[in-house]
């Protein structure tokens, strides 16, 4: 079966190729969707489902490692509580920041897990 035949199994292709390098990703969807192999709203749908089960995975991730009791010991009651303090007032902007400095999402994101912090931002 050729992948032009089969155009979910293209688009899972991006979706999971998203879980390791997303800007490999968005290249691979770009080049399939110019060379008309898949369509393009069907190619972004795919990238976006992957970038936001990743997110999401890295944050619950955090969450997990949060019940973990040598963790807890280790990094201490007190500086969850500073990091939380921290993050309250800079959440935005360490989300914008997740996105644009390579290799910082997985610490952000799992560490917001870990701190329980809302998944979504409150309008203040």
């Amino acid at each position: 079966m050729a992948y032009e035949e089969s155009p979910s199994l293209l688009a899972l292709s991006i979706l999971v190729s998203t879980f390791f390098l997303e800007d490999i990703a968005i290249g691979y969807a770009a080049l399939l969707a110019a060379m008309g192999i898949i369509s393009p709203p069907f190619a972004l749908v795919a990238l976006f489902l992957g970038v936001y089960i990743g997110d999401l995975g890295l944050y619950f991730g955090g969450v997990l490692a949060r019940r973990c009791e040598p963790a807890r010991r280790y990094i201490g009651e007190d500086r969850l509580n500073q990091a939380k303090q921290w993050l309250d007032g800079r959440a935005l902007f360490t989300l914008i920041a997740a996105r644009v400095i390579p290799g910082s999402r997985l610490p952000i994101y799992a560490a917001g897990g870990y701190l329980q912090l809302p998944l979504r931002l409150s309008r203040a």
